[in-house]
């Protein structure tokens, strides 16, 4: 799975589009969501956001987004209970969201809300977000469709087609652009009930724009191949590493 991050009016122009595009057509909407994630660098680690595992009972996501958040205590660390104002302020204090990217994630939030297991109206756990075409799509760059049963746990196989389009220590707008469309080929090719329909498509894009903003730059990319390939495999972000 994959969270879109909104640019206001300007998204709703470039998701009027065919499911699977060019990686050239790719690379310039993967370009304009990085630009608009955040309003400046993430935020660095202090003490009561160290990383830790989840525990046994502690749920998680297909998001390693989310679930990064959560291991390093910005959103609960049980992954339970989460009320959607938990989650933005959880969201910009680990990575200062724009106002406008805030307004997006609440809205998806509110979806989320329509999933909950919690027994309260008002909160959902990670676990919920496993629903099919809630949040979660097809073509995941690193989990499997739901077709094969396992839509939620990280698979090395699936990654290992993803990063093998990152060939350099820095991954480029296009390397992420050619990594998504061949992602959504291959799904397309094996899944006898492939579906990416328009939510899920955008929220793809969004999956490639936020890691290109979280590890590299607005205009360019340039993600740390590294830091992207840590940040998918182990749900956590190297602020550490990073220098921050």
């Amino acid at each position: 799975m994959s969270i879109l991050l909104g640019a206001g009016h300007s998204l709703s122009r470039l998701i009027q589009l065919p499911v699977t595009l060019s990686p050239q057509t790719i690379t310039m909407r993967v370009s304009f969501l990085s630009f608009a994630l955040f309003t400046a660098s993430v935020l660095g680690q202090d003490a009561e956001h160290q990383w830790q595992p989840a525990g046994a009972n502690d749920l998680r996501s297909p998001c390693p987004l989310l679930n990064s958040l959560a291991n390093h205590g910005y959103l609960p660390r049980t992954g339970r209970n989460i009320s959607v104002d938990a989650l933005i302020e959880g969201m910009h204090a680990g990575l200062n969201l724009r106002e406008d990217a805030k307004l997006f994630f609440r809205l998806q939030g509110n979806k989320a809300l329509t999933a909950s297991s919690t027994g309260d109206a008002q909160t959902f756990h990670l676990s919920d977000l496993i629903m099919h075409d809630l949040i979660e799509h097809d073509a995941s760059l690193s989990r499997a469709d739901i077709h094969f049963g396992d839509n939620w746990s990280f698979n090395q196989t699936i990654f290992d087609e993803t990063k093998s389009y990152w060939p350099a220590d820095l991954i480029s707008i296009s390397d992420a652009a050619k990594a998504l469309v061949a992602r959504q080929k291959t799904a397309k090719a094996v899944n006898p009930e492939f579906n990416l329909p328009l939510d899920g498509y955008t929220n793809s894009l969004g999956q490639t724009a936020m890691y290109l903003g979280l590890f590299g730059d607005y205009e360019d990319g340039n993600a740390r191949t590294d830091w992207v390939v840590y940040f998918f495999g182990e749900f956590a972000v190297p602020w550490v590493e990073m220098g921050m």
